[in-house]
């Protein structure tokens, strides 16, 4: 079972903040299905890894003026 998560982070200047900055990343690899194996075009999880560490230079860094949905 694969479960969604997203985090918000609200923007600092009260206009903009209206605005959001998408990033996004997906974990999908079919994987095996009987003998079939289906393997993903990087299956190292380099995208899930890259939000992982933009969400901890956002934390460091502090709010930008927009807002940051990831």
């Amino acid at each position: 079972v694969v479960e969604n998560v997203c985090a918000w982070w609200p923007g600092s200047d009260p206009e903009l903040a209206r605005e959001a900055i998408l990033v996004s990343a997906h974990y999908d690899h079919v994987g095996a299905r009987g003998e079939e194996i289906y393997n993903g075009a990087d299956d190292n999880g380099s995208g899930t890894c890259g939000l992982l560490a933009l969400a901890e230079a956002l934390a460091s860094y502090g709010p930008l003026r927009r807002s940051v949905l990831l």
